[in-house]
């Protein structure tokens, strides 16, 4: 059964939303560790795309393009995913590893929707939310506070979604549930040329497609900005497969972070090999290299290693959910870290 559909049989009502793009591995690059073969030849693995094949997962198709993951000894089946619904397909085996936004994730796992410590991360790709709120320049919407009494469009049961009253609590205008217009991701961007939504919550790197339906540049309010806390996405396993086989998870883990700084590179490259084995996905290539120009202050900033996840910051997001009354007390980042997870130092 395609993963796609697998997942939404075993997530059903999951958070649909993009998860975005991707992190790189260390500037040293240093020379991947094939691993043992043996006489099987190389490992076989599924890997589920953030969200279809988007600007932000161009990375995994160029770590592919490039045969890092052949000389990691991995034979890499890349298969089109759709955020959190990747899940399902982890857990059934199905597929190996995804690439998922966290606060999404630890979200889930803080109500009971998932497993603590069922999911192990491996590395970060945004080390901060891509989540933004967007405006036509024409509204009179020319600063967070303006959106108070506004109709805000959002992913149902994404970041994007429930992070609302947080911002808005943080950015310093009065929030009511009622303002926001909960839809699917494939409606989002109607609603500002419908008239639907004032405004639309999403992630920053979807700009560009936001502009081009609104039929006018917008203003972005960058959730980071006073949710710093809060993660982005990254690169997870199961625990299970991490625990039974970490060396190679982590031969995994590193051939698509070199997929991932080659990527901020070479970003036309990357995007034109993007094209080139999703036929018709790109409509134009430099809307999808705005993207990834985008992303790369998500990727780099914060650690001195690209990719790497700092503990404390977890435990600060989570603190976050907390405090906000998202999630109850009592997770930790033990949930989603583990011995295959690469820390900051």
């Amino acid at each position: 059964m395609h993963p796609a559909r697998t997942v939404r049989a075993a997530l059903a009502g999951g958070a649909a939303a993009l998860v975005m793009l991707a992190s790189a591995c260390s500037s040293g690059d240093p020379a991947p560790d094939p691993g043992p073969t043996g006489a099987s030849g190389p490992d076989k693995v599924v890997y589920l795309t953030g969200f279809n094949a988007s600007a932000h997962d161009a990375f995994i198709f160029v770590a592919d393009e490039k045969g890092y993951f052949e000389e990691a000894g991995i034979d890499i089946d890349i298969q089109l995913g759709a955020g959190n619904t990747n899940l399902g397909p982890l857990l059934a085996e199905e597929a190996q590893f995804t690439y998922i936004d966290l606060v999404g994730l630890l979200y889930q796992m803080g109500n009971g929707q998932v497993e603590p410590g069922t999911f192990r991360v491996l590395s970060a790709v945004h080390q901060t939310t891509l989540a933004a709120i967007m405006a036509p320049e024409s509204s009179d919407i020319q600063s967070p506070q303006d959106l108070a009494g506004k109709k805000i469009g959002a992913f149902a049961g994404s970041p994007t979604e429930f992070l609302l009253p947080v911002y808005a609590s943080l950015a310093g205008f009065e929030f009511d549930q009622s303002q926001v217009v909960s839809v699917a991701p494939n409606e989002l961007f109607g609603l500002l040329p419908s008239g639907r939504a004032d405004a639309l919550s999403t992630f920053i790197i979807q700009r560009g497609v936001v502009e081009n339906t609104a039929g006018e540049p917008v203003r972005v309010f960058p959730m980071n900005e006073v949710l710093s806390d809060m993660l982005g996405t990254a690169l997870i396993s199961t625990a299970a497969l991490a625990d039974s086989n970490p060396d190679l998870v982590q031969r995994f883990r590193d051939a698509a972070l070199r997929g991932l700084e080659y990527t901020l590179a070479n970003p036309e490259e990357a995007i034109q090999i993007l094209s080139d084995r999703n036929p018709g996905a790109v409509a134009a290539i430099p809307p999808f290299v705005a993207q990834i120009n985008v992303m790369k202050p998500y990727i780099t900033g914060n650690v001195d290693q690209i990719g790497a996840i700092d503990e404390s910051h977890v435990l600060r997001c989570i603190s976050v959910l907390e405090s906000s009354g998202l999630i109850p007390s009592g997770l930790t980042p033990e949930a989603i870290l583990g011995p295959q997870t690469l820390m900051a130092s």
